[in-house]
């Protein structure tokens, strides 16, 4: 963009050490923490899961799906003009929209999705057998939200890869079912962007 004089895309990710692949995915950033210190200063601090952000391109917040601009890109040692996966970051924005931790900052031309049912595919690390039906807690990222566990459609030979018959899963078993969240997620899917398809399921008692 004409206004932009630092390096170019290229300089930059051959200038820091992350992999190529989480750089050149879309970008995303959960938001970690609200930064307000002053009335002055209002910024969202977080991971860059993927992708490259530049001072001056618009974003999207989701699952809100609320816009605008990137002001600044804010660290310790300083403002940057770029940023990019595996970099801790404070953006601060042009406009005053409504941000908590667990929202998603993405670019408004290739925004992720949000959804609130989903067909997973589960690896079981729980001595205890997976209970279909049962409420438990997901995490992804930053945002954690209630979530049932739907009946299993098939449980999968590590082996063979043959899909087997089960109604539950015991430890270190793989299966495939469908999730119910008690609220809309920002989301890509794992084969797109592990860092935005991979969750973990909590037991809200142990």
């Amino acid at each position: 963009t004409p206004w932009y004089d630092g390096p170019s895309v290229m300089e930059y990710l051959e200038s820091v050490e992350v992999s190529a692949p989480a750089q050149n995915r879309s970008f995303r950033m959960p938001v970690q923490w609200v930064n307000r210190p002053s009335r002055e200063f209002r910024g969202f601090a977080g991971l860059i899961a993927s992708g490259v952000i530049s001072a001056g391109e618009k974003i999207r917040v989701l699952p809100s799906g609320m816009e605008s601009t990137v002001e600044k890109i804010v660290t310790w040692d300083g403002d940057l003009s770029m940023a990019g996966a595996g970099r801790t970051v404070t953006l601060t924005l042009a406009d005053e929209i409504d941000i908590s931790r667990g929202d998603v900052i993405t670019k408004t031309d290739n925004p992720c999705q949000t959804g609130d049912q989903f067909r997973c595919r589960i690896l079981w690390m729980d001595s205890k057998s997976m209970s279909p039906g049962r409420e438990y807690l997901l995490k992804s990222n930053t945002q954690i939200t209630s979530m049932t566990l739907g009946k299993l459609k098939h449980k999968i030979d590590v082996n063979t890869l043959e899909e087997i018959p089960a109604t539950s899963l015991d430890m270190n078993e793989i299966g495939v079912c469908n999730i119910s969240l008690s609220k809309r997620i920002a989301f890509d899917a794992y084969d797109d962007d592990p860092s935005m398809g991979g969750f973990i399921v909590i037991d809200r008692i142990s």
